[in-house]
């Protein structure tokens, strides 16, 4: 009856009287009508209420009570999943700590946060490498441009730019670096 170490099932019925508890086994076959938790809740009663409201299945109920392996007069807040097994007037129930599922969530929002940062990581370098492979084509052609622009022909641009967009402007380039050949040329000839 017990699962994931601290974990464990309870049966009752819906009188209540207890069933089987195995944490507490002094409260097997006693009638838990008058059972009330330190804050004066009446447990089991609530939790077959519970059920009935919740359309007579099964329910979820919070309330305080002793944890294994702990002392037995401090209590802590547990949730419990409870459900009725109809044809005998059963109701099995279960629950976690809500400290013990916080530490969980803690754990694993912890871990969650580890693997993001890590992917952000990835993310921010993978950006930096792709922003890099576009700029650097891409400053090379616009100097290459610019000395163009002061009138030196000698300049070719880069062959090696592995971008789509710089391979495009390559014809541009070339009919530009053309025509201001053509246009010494010319001034050359109207000046003789």
């Amino acid at each position: 009856m017990r699962y994931d170490g601290s974990g464990y099932f309870w049966v009752h019925d819906l009188r209540p009287t207890m069933i089987m508890h195995p944490v507490t086994p002094k409260m097997n076959g006693q009638d838990l009508t008058n059972y009330k938790g330190e804050d004066g809740t009446a447990i089991f009663l609530g939790m077959n209420e519970a059920i009935k409201a919740a359309g007579g299945e099964q329910a979820t109920y919070d309330y305080r009570w002793s944890k294994p392996g702990e002392d037995a007069a401090k209590l802590f807040p547990k949730r419990s999943f409870v459900k009725l097994f109809k044809p005998w007037g059963y109701v099995i129930g279960t629950g976690l700590y809500v400290d013990d599922l916080d530490a969980r969530t803690f754990r694993l929002t912890a871990i969650l946060a580890g693997i993001c940062v890590v992917l952000l990581v990835v993310a921010a370098v993978l950006a930096l490498l792709i922003m890099r492979s576009i700029l650097s084509p891409l400053a090379k052609a616009v100097e290459e441009l610019r000395t163009l622009a002061t009138g030196n022909t000698d300049v070719y641009l880069d062959q090696s730019g592995g971008l789509r967009e710089i391979a495009a402007m390559r014809p541009a380039f070339t009919y530009f670096r053309a025509a201001i050949r053509q246009h010494r040329h010319l001034s050359s000839d109207q000046r003789r």
